[in-house]
């Protein structure tokens, strides 16, 4: 249950992630940092779900999980 939770805040933050790419397209500089940073994009719901079954579970557990676990995002959303 917890890892269903997991994908569904990551999938919600590759969404955040998506409004911030088209807000820095109309404002500059963007009122918001960005979720992701540049070599965290593989991170990404959008690009994981792209993946193996294999490659997706090695990636969630060896970096999506910690990254997670590492980051706290508050007023996000």
């Amino acid at each position: 249950m917890e890892q269903i939770s997991h994908l569904l805040y990551l999938r919600e933050l590759d969404g955040v992630q998506e409004h911030w790419e088209r807000e820095t397209v109309r404002l500059e500089p963007p009122q918001r940092q960005p979720v992701f940073a540049q070599d965290e994009q593989h991170l990404r719901w959008s690009h994981l779900i792209r993946l193996t079954p294999q490659r997706m579970y090695t990636s969630m557990t060896d970096e999506v999980f910690p990254w997670l676990r590492r980051h706290t995002f508050a007023g996000v959303g």
